[in-house]
């Protein structure tokens, strides 16, 4: 895969200049944001693509496209969805779930209208181009039409859809959790009175008010979410003696990877549905790999240099390798 391609498909380099915490932060699902670019920033996206259709789904197809799409699944906690869009204009529809339009080819005006009565202004209004891309919040309305000339060589853009967790998500997940309790189980006494029924709702309502009152509650939604969440193939390498240095580490699940201390002398880490368990002093290499994937084996291998002996990180990154965490990427010249 080109170096490129390994290197620039992130967050961080779609957002940039804004720094990826404060897109999180201060923009996601709040209010829509322009990012200006080079022509060329989306250039590896676009190689591949001829073969689809306006409306195709791309990020099981491609490959280029599906380990950009894992990567944006770690950096949102969410499922990601990418097609491709070549329609010269868009007709006005409203954003069902957060989005994040990349113009690879083409130019177009877009406007961009907050949640308010259809015939206020719009909140944002700017030509996009190549290079360019534009975040939408959910539920905010949009529509695109063509520059004049802009699209002679055809309008492509990537829509990517960030399916967020929601309220219901969790209410469905207490509701698994409660449903084999007593209070759940009760029959719902249609034919009682006022009294028995209400006495019912009562019933029900308790358990179910005391889980959303716990601490914690949110973050234990969320671990559930990294354990059963599905990786995405990735189409590397496993582990070998041999490898050359230009071979990129990757992560092969679709969230972030954590470290958690389980006692004294060991960390875990849950991955694709499976705890693992490594020795207290891994904890730094794990939360290398996990905040800086993708990052070339030679910058691995320097970063631990004075600390570990070449045997042990290649151990480690075998390890890793073996129980799927990690996938091993070639590097093409730029």
């Amino acid at each position: 895969m080109n170096a490129r391609a390994l290197r620039s498909l992130n967050l961080a380099e779609i957002v940039g200049p804004v720094p990826e915490a404060v897109f999180l932060n201060e923009y996601f699902g709040r209010c829509p944001l322009h990012l200006p670019g080079a022509p060329e920033r989306f250039a590896p996206l676009l190689a591949g693509l001829d073969t689809f259709a306006d409306g195709d789904r791309v990020d099981e197809a491609n490959a280029v496209c599906g380990l950009f799409a894992g990567r944006l699944e770690r950096a949102f906690d969410a499922d990601i969805q990418i097609n491709l869009c070549s329609a010269g204009a868009f007709p006005p529809q409203t954003a069902e779930s957060d989005l994040m339009m990349l113009m690879l080819q083409g130019e177009t005006l877009w406007s961009v209208y907050a949640n308010a009565p259809v015939e206020a202004p719009p909140t944002w209004r700017g030509n996009v181009t190549p290079g360019d891309a534009l975040y939408i919040p959910r539920g905010w309305r949009f529509e695109v039409s063509c520059l004049p000339g802009g699209g002679s060589q055809g309008i492509r853009v990537l829509r990517i859809a960030i399916h967020n967790p929601t309220g219901a998500d969790l209410i469905d997940w207490l509701i698994g959790l409660l449903r084999n309790t007593a209070a759940m189980r009760r029959d719902i006494p249609r034919f009682g009175g006022p009294g028995e029924q209400a006495d019912f709702v009562r019933t029900v309502r308790r358990p179910l008010v005391q889980a959303l009152r716990s601490p914690g509650l949110l973050t234990a939604f969320m671990q559930r979410s990294q354990k059963t969440a599905p990786g995405r193939l990735q189409r590397g390498v496993e582990w070998r003696d041999g490898l050359t240095p230009n071979h990129w580490i990757e992560l092969t699940g679709s969230r972030r990877l954590r470290v958690r201390r389980a006692d004294g002398e060991t960390v875990f880490i849950v991955y694709g549905g499976k705890q693992l368990t490594f020795p207290e002093d891994a904890s730094p290499l794990l939360q290398y790999v996990g905040s800086e994937a993708p990052i070339p084996m030679a910058n691995f291998y320097d970063a631990f240099s004075e600390e570990f002996e070449r045997e042990e990180l290649d151990d480690f990154l075998a390890t890793l390798s073996r129980e799927g965490v990690i996938s091993l990427l070639e590097s093409d010249a730029e």
